[in-house]
């Protein structure tokens, strides 16, 4: 029963996933069926201004970003990573001398620091609504929560508690929701406003 159950799912699954690609495109389809799976063939379409032919890709720009990670988008063309903050004198941090590494806005045209701090920013996470940002404040693998108001950057730490230090996500109704280690298990639901 469960290997009919498993290839009547797959069959399911590869029928919407046909059905998603060839939507608005110009490409047709052939089905065939067999005893125990339904294939799609899919016939490459023709070349119609600037779309190209099914299983083409063609990449015109990549940009690397040496040093820095990428946390969240901000909207189509700007990331908030972290990166090393150099305007701030190194720090000793397990006997090696350390930048402390702050949260930026990267677009194509540069970076501009989100909130310049003497403290390691990152693992952020921006709102559903774009408005909020939910970053940590760490030290090693310790850290404590913080929101922004994008606009106006008005930061509010979460408190002291420990935040597990790649933990906590925004739902889609703008709840930021996420765990506080110690002694109780508390997972605190908070609504940005």
């Amino acid at each position: 029963m469960k290997g009919a159950w498993r290839k009547a799912a797959v069959a399911v699954c590869t029928a919407m996933l046909a059905a998603s690609v060839l939507s608005g495109c110009n490409a047709s389809k052939s089905v065939i069926e067999k005893p125990d799976k339904t294939i799609t063939v899919i016939d490459k379409r023709e070349k119609t201004g600037e779309e190209l032919q099914t299983g083409e890709i063609e990449v015109s720009h990549i940009e690397t970003l040496e040093g820095a990670r990428g946390m969240d988008w901000l909207g189509e063309d700007r990331l908030i990573i972290d990166r090393e903050n150099r305007n701030f004198e190194p720090q000793s941090v397990e006997g090696e001398l350390r930048y402390v590494r702050n949260l930026y806005i990267k677009n194509m045209s540069g970076e501009t620091p989100i909130l310049e701090e003497k403290r390691n920013q990152g693992f952020a996470e921006v709102s559903p609504d774009g408005k909020y940002l939910f970053f940590k404040r760490y030290v090693e693998a310790t850290s404590t929560g913080v929101i922004m108001n994008l606009e106006t950057k008005e930061a509010a730490k979460l408190g002291d508690d420990i935040i597990p230090i790649s933990e906590g996500r925004w739902t889609p109704e703008g709840r930021l929701i996420f765990p506080i280690c110690g002694e109780r298990s508390i997972w605190p639901i908070l609504t940005a406003s």
